[in-house]
């Protein structure tokens, strides 16, 4: 029986560092000097931990991820301007991600 005390261990240890493991991440469209569409509802999608603040523009949107560490929110429609902005994502942990137009 060490097999199955060897797979317990790594189990536990996988366990154990899972949460150090998980990475604030965005969607590939989602870098900086992105152009957004104007006058409907944007769709930001990552991966992160159980919850993020999205700040875009004026708004902030609260994130929350499924099991597998999927979100997405939708930004309110936009009005075209020549603004440069940027999307801020942070967590608790520090890690953030901030893009610039």
């Amino acid at each position: 029986m060490p097999d199955k005390r060897i797979l317990m261990k790594s189990l536990l240890i996988l366990l154990f560092l899972t949460p150090f493991l998980e990475a604030l991440e965005l969607g590939t469209p989602f870098r900086d000097n992105a152009i957004l569409q104007r006058g409907m509802k944007v769709p930001v999608r990552g991966w992160s931990p159980p919850k993020v603040p999205v700040t875009f523009a004026g708004q902030t949107k609260q994130a929350v991820s499924g099991p597998d560490g999927k979100w997405m929110i939708e930004l309110d429609p936009l009005k075209a301007n020549a603004t440069p902005a940027e999307l801020t994502i942070a967590e608790k942990s520090g890690e953030t991600i901030t893009l610039k137009q």
